[in-house]
């Protein structure tokens, strides 16, 4: 008798066990790893997607803004993203006795530049750190000097302060354009958006050098400044996505679209009309949802490896021990077919004992495997910000545990009522 009750034990130490293991693994793949993906993706560098095309005019930066912001929400359907435009004037040169002095940061030998810019939501993104924002211009021909903003690192090296007027001609029409400097300003730190800055080919530090030009600020000015005196000639662009709205279930499909997107802007915008000739868009945004889909799928089939051994190893544990409890049972079950028991009622009797165990047991294991899941993602992300993936109060999580443990309660009264 005490034989027979330790094999019952042991059926439902099998099967306890098999449905903690089972809810843990049940629970990681439906909770912890989307949370994990969002984590990832949200702490991610080179997520931005950035643009500069040549224009000619504010009505064609106008329709190639709507034309870009167009396309990139067709790759990102669903998600949201913010998107801002800048616009370029062509490059100012300094005319003779514009400067005190040349820039010490400026290589010798280089030609030194400014641009003029009207970039969007400014005003958010940098501090006035001296004098005020620009204000739109004076009536055309009034001869009156464009109000400007300048990066205080740009103005230190050009050694100019509010209130300056700086003498420049464009490079590309010879035209005499003067400015006064009306404010200096600096970028917000820590920077409110980082994609933002990647409207502004010139760093923080106020200057780039290349090719044997030295471009400086950029000049910040209102809009309203750029006409006949001061023409667009470029415009730059950059969207940011909200990396946490991602899902799991789409991550491929959208690196896709993402990748596809660097060809297809430019017929998109001649279909609509707007001039985007020569658009070079620059993103890493497919690479690391890739990427991201990657590991979530080597995750995934860990995880079900690690299933699939677990339920052949509760089977053929599952199997010994029937075999044994059949075996202990074998006079009883003797003497009831002898006494006219069918096949069915022999199992029914064996089912009346075997499947409340299973059931109860595996119900136990949910519980506990749930707890286990809790604790192994809690040790893992220790050290850092933490997933928050898995909470016992979730309804997703019960249904991935339940789910588990049904399917090993199934398979435990399965086994056992086999012999």
């Amino acid at each position: 008798m005490t034989a027979y009750w330790v094999v019952l034990a042991a059926v439902a130490l099998t099967t306890l066990v098999a449905a903690v293991v089972g809810a843990t693994l049940a629970a990681f793949a439906g909770q912890a790893l989307p949370q994990a993906v969002r984590h990832e993706l949200t702490t991610a560098g080179g997520t931005s997607i950035s643009a500069t095309a040549p224009v000619s005019g504010g009505t064609a930066a106008a329709q190639a803004t709507a034309t870009l912001k167009t396309a990139v929400g067709a790759a990102l359907p669903g998600i949201p993203f913010a998107f801002w435009q800048a616009s370029w004037s062509d490059p100012l040169g300094f005319a003779p006795g514009a400067l005190r002095s040349r820039p010490a940061s400026a290589p010798a030998g280089s030609t030194l530049l400014l641009t003029a810019t009207a970039m969007q939501d400014i005003k958010a993104r940098a501090t006035l750190v001296a004098g005020q924002w620009p204000t739109a211009p004076g009536p055309a021909g009034a001869g009156q000097p464009i109000p400007a903003a300048l990066p205080a690192t740009a103005a230190a090296l050009l050694h100019l302060s509010v209130g300056d007027v700086v003498r420049l001609s464009d490079r590309v029409s010879d035209t005499p354009v003067t400015f006064r400097i009306t404010g200096l300003v600096a970028r917000r730190q820590p920077p409110a958006a980082t994609a933002y800055w990647l409207l502004d080919p010139v760093p923080a530090s106020g200057s780039a050098s290349v090719g044997g030009f030295t471009t400086f600020g950029p000049l910040l000015v209102d809009p309203a400044a750029f006409g006949a005196a001061l023409p667009v000639s470029s415009a730059t662009w950059a969207a940011q996505p909200d990396m946490a709205a991602f899902t799991d279930t789409d991550l491929g499909q959208v690196a896709a679209d993402v990748s596809a997107l660097q060809s297809s802007v430019a017929s998109s915008a001649e279909s609509s009309g707007a001039q985007l000739t020569g658009v070079q868009l620059t993103t890493g945004l497919a690479g690391v949802l890739s990427g991201t889909a990657e590991n979530l799928t080597v995750a995934r089939s860990l995880l079900a490896i690690s299933a699939v051994q677990l339920l052949v190893l509760a089977v053929a544990a599952l199997l010994a021990i029937a075999r044994l409890l059949a075996a202990q049972r074998a006079s009883e079950t003797e003497l009831l077919t002898a006494r006219g028991a069918t096949r069915w009622q022999l199992t029914r009797l064996t089912a009346t004992e075997v499947i409340p165990l299973s059931c109860v047991a595996a119900l136990v294991g949910a519980f506990a495997g749930i707890r286990l899941a809790q604790v192994l993602d809690g040790t893992l992300y220790r050290g850092g910000t933490g997933t928050g993936g898995i909470s016992a109060g979730a309804a997703g999580t019960w249904l991935d545990a339940l789910g588990a443990t049904v399917a090993v309660a199934v398979i435990a009264g399965a086994v056992l009522l086999y012999p």
